[in-house]
């Protein structure tokens, strides 16, 4: 005698069990809750242009979906996307531009700061988050789509191709993608307020604005500030690619300049090889942020390339940029005129264990290289190899499973020996 299955499947009767939910007939308050809990802008969009249910229930609330996602995607990053914002408007650099000329951009520039700084301490707050406007959110989901996701791939390809180990790189944790998110809105704050957007001023015009900058930097943790200076290397590395490519083409020799009718060196010519001309550019092609980085780095036809560059570059402009506002000399008069608490927890020794790749804590590499002891040291003071692989970026796991933590030390040991400079800032500090 059959089995009662067999018998059942042959009658046609076989239970096939419940047929497969389709999201699009649930309940509205469960598509909704789908919506707000969606990983990133990517799966936001793509639900919205295959489901005509989800895109009439986004058409609803369409600013809440977006902040929502922003705010799952960017974590407490959310008020740097924020201040980047507002300092990338073309009103904020308009008065930034007027302050100049009279010479008050510090009375401008701090209450502008200050006034986002405190606007962290609302970020649980959700009647302030879902204050922003609906334009204000597009404008930032657009930014960070466009921009600052194609750049977090580039620069974790880049940085794990420097790094040259024999591992294939495992995809990015979500704390390994904030962190490089994180580092990339702050450096665009800091090319805003900071930098050399407006071609007729430069950072070294006024060296309290070095000072400021330093300032500005000092808020965060040390490893945070490294996570912004790693962003700089990379830009650093990739305009100096980008400058080799073009610079036969703006040499004053030149045959495109052969037409000019004024003495001297042409205006828009510019010969790398003479004093600090290169440095020069490249910082200052660096200090005017994400925007332009991504629009160069998108470029493959060699005449766009020269021509964007040369739109972008200004004969004579300051070398100054985020290294020598890191360097010693600005470091030491920051000890003088502005020691602070994380300086007495770096001059008392306090532990510094690692707690696990947490964004408010500090990651292995930082714990490893002060010996589990707090220092609030970063820039000159950490070897500039390490900056061309990220290594303040990787959790735990990648830097023990990539062979990293060899590298690190290794490169460490190669600045300091067995030397600490934490050592002769307390003997500095206590000289009574």
């Amino acid at each position: 005698m059959e089995p009662d299955y067999l018998q059942r499947r042959k009658s046609g009767s076989v239970d096939r069990g419940p047929p497969p939910i389709c999201i699009e007939t649930l309940p509205g308050e469960i598509q909704r809750e789908i919506m707000l809990w969606l990983p990133s802008l990517g799966s936001l969009g793509a639900i919205i242009r295959t489901s005509p249910v989800f895109y009439s229930l986004f058409r609803r609330e369409p600013k809440k979906f977006i902040l929502n996602c922003l705010i799952i995607v960017l974590g407490d990053s959310f008020i740097d996307t924020c201040t980047a914002h507002a300092a990338m408007q073309d009103d904020f650099q308009r008065r930034r531009r007027d302050a100049m000329k009279l010479r008050h951009e510090p009375s401008m520039i701090w209450p502008f700061l200050e006034s986002y700084r405190n606007e962290a301490k609302k970020l649980d707050d959700k009647s302030w988050r879902y204050s922003v406007s609906l334009e204000k959110a597009v404008q930032m989901a657009t930014f960070h789509a466009t921009i600052v996701e194609p750049l977090v791939e580039q620069y974790s390809s880049w940085a794990m191709t420097n790094l040259g180990t024999s591992v294939k790189p495992k995809p990015l944790s979500s704390t390994e993608c904030m962190r490089i998110q994180r580092g990339m809105y702050r450096f665009q704050i800091l090319c805003d307020v900071f930098g050399n957007r407006l071609k007729d001023h430069n950072i070294s015009s006024n060296r309290p604005r070095h000072l400021g900058c330093l300032r500005f930097l000092s808020r965060y943790e040390p490893w945070e500030i490294e996570e912004i200076l790693c962003i700089n290397a990379f830009f650093e590395e990739k305009y100096e690619a980008r400058l080799s490519e073009v610079s036969d083409d703006l040499k004053p020799s030149n045959h495109r300049f052969n037409g000019h009718s004024f003495p001297g060196e042409p205006e828009h010519a510019f010969d790398f090889e003479r004093g600090g001309t290169r440095v020069n550019c490249r910082n200052f092609l660096v200090s005017q942020g994400l925007p332009l980085f991504a629009s160069i780095s998108r470029i493959h036809e060699h005449e766009e390339l020269v021509n964007t560059m040369q739109a972008n570059m200004l004969k004579h402009a300051s070398e100054y940029w985020l290294g020598d506002v890191t360097g010693n000399t600005d470091m030491h008069e920051r000890w003088e005129t502005s020691y602070s608490e994380r300086d007495a927890a770096q001059d008392e020794g306090r532990p510094m264990p690692f707690v696990g790749d947490d964004l408010n804590s500090p990651p292995l590499a930082w714990v490893l290289i002060w010996g589990e002891a707090y220092s609030n040291l970063f820039g000159t003071f950490i070897p500039r190899p390490l900056r061309l692989w990220g290594y303040i970026m990787w959790d735990a796991w990648r830097l023990k499973e990539d062979g990293a933590k060899e590298v690190l030390m290794r490169e460490w040991y190669e600045m300091w020996q067995d030397g600490d400079y934490r050592d002769n800032l307390r003997a500095w500090n206590n000289r009574g």
